[in-house]
């Protein structure tokens, strides 16, 4: 069957689309990620990365991760229910940085980062994931904050022994 499907179709998402739809027909749609990310609600997903069932309880778990990274709320924000944002102001020899990580009700995270020297990119927008967060920052930030990402990091280690 996959030999007929390779000798129709050359592109490799039309490829893979042909053969869940020969596998699957039409009781199940698998997307790609980006239609996965433009869903309404992902909640059950951080079931696998944060193990809580609890929606409030996950929120606040991510919420007070930021927190240990040393991110303050905005003055704005809501509640839960809205788009939250945090930020961390960073100065460093007369050179200022600045990131902004909005968290959206449903968890997915976007982290800003701004400086006048390097302008304005985007370097992690997902799902949450505490090492993908922690490896943007780190490749970001000054020096200085480094030692900030060392000490969450020793403290998730120490933790993980405390619980085996």
């Amino acid at each position: 069957m996959s030999n007929k499907i390779s000798n129709y179709y050359s592109e490799k998402d039309l490829k893979r689309e042909t053969t869940i739809d020969i596998l699957l027909g039409d009781i199940f749609h698998i997307g790609s990620e980006t239609h996965f990310k433009e869903l309404p609600s992902r909640f059950a997903y951080y079931d696998s990365e944060i193990k809580l069932t609890d929606r409030y309880k996950r929120y606040d778990y991510v919420v007070s991760f930021l927190k240990s990274l040393t991110f303050e709320p905005s003055f704005s924000n809501v509640g839960r229910e809205y788009e939250q944002s945090y930020i961390l102001e960073l100065i460093e020899v007369n050179k200022r940085y600045n990131f902004i990580v909005r968290v959206s009700p449903n968890l997915f995270i976007k982290i800003i980062f701004f400086s006048v020297e390097e302008g304005q990119k985007i370097p992690y927008e997902g799902f949450f994931n505490k090492l993908e967060i922690i490896k943007s920052l780190q490749d970001n930030c000054p020096s200085s904050y480094r030692e900030i990402i060392r000490e969450r990091k020793l403290k998730d280690i120490l933790n993980k022994k405390e619980t085996n």
